[in-house]
């Protein structure tokens, strides 16, 4: 039996107030037009793959079958500057994600204007992304060429969107959500 929309949120503050928790709320209005299945939006604030995982593996115990699951993972996992088991954790999420839905969606990492090394890290995950998640499957939401060169989608640590830069990411899933099946 299919139910619900499952969005899960790593590295983005989503609690009470934020603007991401606003426009994700606001998503999970817009996604009942696509969707008629109700809709779980889970943002874990400063979570890396291996949370996203572990909080996967608790919905997959109710061994129900999701129209879609949306994945953001990115920069929090690249501050640990292993590269390899990122991707490999990254790998993990979708395999479990694609056992319980057949519409699976990696959101990609946002553009950070926080340091050269962050940014290259997040440039090369966001690279090997668009070219992994086709090639497995995966539907891929490319956020860094939305935000690239416009560093008014984020707060000014660098890092966090903007309200712009929220709305932005949400009308970028929204899409996508819409032209995956």
């Amino acid at each position: 039996m299919m139910s619900d929309t499952v969005i899960c949120s790593g590295p983005l503050p989503a609690y009470r107030g934020d603007e991401i928790h606003s426009r994700l709320s606001s998503l999970n209005g817009w996604m009942s037009k696509w969707c008629p299945q109700n809709n779980i939006v889970q943002c874990l604030p400063g979570a890396r793959a291996p949370d996203i995982l572990a909080n996967l593996k608790v919905l997959a115990n109710a061994k129900r079958k999701y129209s879609k699951i949306v994945i953001h993972a990115g920069a929090n996992d690249v501050r640990l500057r292993q590269s390899e088991i990122t991707k490999n954790n990254i790998k993990e999420v979708c395999e479990l994600a694609s056992m319980m839905s057949d519409t699976v969606i990696c959101s990609g990492p946002l553009p950070a204007y926080r340091g050269d090394e962050i940014h290259s890290r997040l440039s090369s995950l966001n690279g090997w992304m668009s070219k992994w998640c086709p090639q497995n499957n995966i539907g891929f939401i490319d956020n860094w060429t939305s935000f690239w060169g416009r560093p008014d989608l984020l707060k000014r640590d660098g890092l966090h969107p903007s309200w712009g830069g929220a709305a932005l990411l949400s009308r970028n899933t929204a899409h996508s959500l819409r032209v995956c099946t």
